[in-house]
């Protein structure tokens, strides 16, 4: 600083680089948050149909060995309501899962789970 006054002759290259860099990193997250915002916008204003021909089923694995009584909803299994699907889709099957495992000991954890 002294004698040379406050700018020297790198100053000006540095600045520009730093505009630069902090340009190169801002803009494009507000660019992301201009377009996330307007595809969430555009998701609750999307009306969505059904025809006669979609059908919804609600699968639940019920423990094995659990009893219910005379009163209660009969359940189907899991294994029949997806024989239910697949049989009856004409073109495809779109699916809304919690998650989905593939390790064996997840999947046949007990001889019951095969069918």
């Amino acid at each position: 600083w002294g004698a040379q006054g406050w700018c020297r002759p790198s100053c000006i290259p540095i600045s520009i680089i730093l505009v630069l860099i902090v340009l190169v990193v801002l803009l494009p997250l507000l660019d992301h948050a201009d377009h996330k915002h307007s595809n969430n916008s555009s998701l609750y204003t999307t009306e969505f149909t059904c025809m006669d021909s979609c059908k919804l089923s609600l699968a639940e694995s019920i423990p094995l060995g659990l009893i219910y009584d005379n009163t209660s909803i009969v359940h189907k299994s899991t294994y029949h309501t997806w024989m239910d699907l697949i049989n009856s889709a004409e073109s495809t099957i779109e699916i809304a899962s919690l998650y989905w495992t593939m390790k064996r000991e997840d999947v046949y954890p007990d001889n019951s789970a095969k069918d």
